[in-house]
């Protein structure tokens, strides 16, 4: 019965050990995610400081077609700030369930 018991540990053992090594490759995985989010984010700045600079030339400019193109060029920018704020939320939350996730399997291995 000792026996029986040792080897059903020492195989959850293992199968937490998989885990952990499952959680840590999902970690690192959703770490190199965040990290090319950040990149877009670089970029999509880059791409709001252009779309200012020829939102505030062509405010120059009084024509109504020039406060048309100006205001939809502003919800434009608007809308790809708002989808990326949402990714970067979605990427954290999912980071974060990932590190809650690997701590429990840490802690019941630990157990």
């Amino acid at each position: 019965e000792e026996m029986a018991k040792s080897k059903l540990l020492e195989e959850e053992k293992a199968s937490l050990s998989e885990s952990v090594e499952g959680l840590k490759k999902a970690n690192v995985i959703a770490g190199e995610m965040a990290e090319a989010q950040m990149e877009k984010v670089a970029r999509m700045e880059n791409d709001l400081k252009a779309a200012t600079k020829l939102i505030e030339k062509l405010q120059s400019n009084d024509s109504k077609v020039t406060k048309d193109m100006i205001a939809r060029h502003e919800e434009n920018v608007k809308d790809l700030i708002a989808q990326h704020e949402e990714n970067v939320k979605t990427l954290t939350k999912e980071l974060d369930e990932a590190k809650e996730e690997l701590a429990e399997k840490k802690s019941s291995q630990d157990q």
